[in-house]
């Protein structure tokens, strides 16, 4: 779904975060679970915000599914990708349902009104992680990992061919974040969903993803899957798991 080559990115007054001179050069497969990994402050957010077009690029180009990114129009990009941010996480007086319903704001008419099927979907994505009987629960009443699985819930009610996720399950316990992730890798093998994350948790990671993208630093990005990063030593320096330190 996407081809980034000679991608350069970054914000506050043009400051370029991924100093390689020609840039990124990478794909993202299509029908897999990819994990983004690398250390704070690497830039994995910002890559992230580019990709779903927040941040225009710095330099080089993003291809989304044979078309310039940049070709898009906010409606119809919104029907391409979605995005969960859930580094800060919203507090609101709105219902949970409402929340989950903005996913389909590309799809409504001109007034903003929801057809029988964008509630279906909306209904169908509350159940699926978990949260219809939190439907009429204020956004501004759920602890922080309930208020993920609505944001969660949101995107997978977008319905998007293509799902980028910025830590999305930080706030999450371990049997929450095995089901989360259970969650992406069935919409990714069954639907053929692209999805992207980005995450610290590294024993979920390797546990649950097909894919990898590890930003290194000062250099480019390493691809591959599990056993190809450990050959390329683009974990280094990483907090690894045990049965990884030992394949090492």
């Amino acid at each position: 779904m996407y081809n980034i080559s000679h991608l350069l990115i970054g914000h506050h007054r043009q400051r370029i975060i991924n100093k390689v001179p020609d840039g990124w050069t990478c794909s993202l497969p299509q029908g897999k679970v990819t994990c983004l990994l690398g250390r704070n402050g690497i830039g994995k957010s910002t890559l992230l915000l580019t990709l779903a077009g927040i941040l225009p690029p710095l330099g080089g180009n993003i291809i989304l599914d044979r078309q310039p990114l940049q070709n898009y129009s906010r409606k119809e990009l919104a029907r391409k990708v979605s995005l969960v941010l859930t580094g800060i996480l919203p507090s609101s007086p709105i219902r949970v349902s409402q929340l989950v319903a903005m996913g389909r704001y590309s799809y409504t008419d001109f007034l903003g009104r929801m057809s029988k099927e964008d509630q279906k979907k909306a209904t169908a994505a509350m159940q699926i992680m978990g949260i219809g009987d939190l439907a009429d629960r204020r956004v501004d009443e759920l602890s922080d990992g309930e208020r993920q699985k609505a944001l969660m819930a949101k995107a997978i009610a977008q319905d998007t061919p293509v799902i980028l996720l910025d830590e999305p399950t930080s706030f999450l316990d371990y049997p929450n974040k095995m089901e989360c992730m259970k969650i992406l890798q069935k919409m990714a093998t069954e639907e053929g969903k692209t999805i992207l994350l980005s995450t610290h948790d590294l024993d979920i990671a390797f546990r649950m993803a097909d894919y990898f993208w590890a930003i290194l630093p000062n250099k480019g990005i390493c691809l591959g899957n599990q056993e190809e990063l450990v050959r390329q030593k683009a974990l280094e320096g990483m907090d690894l798991p045990q049965y990884l330190t030992q394949q090492k």
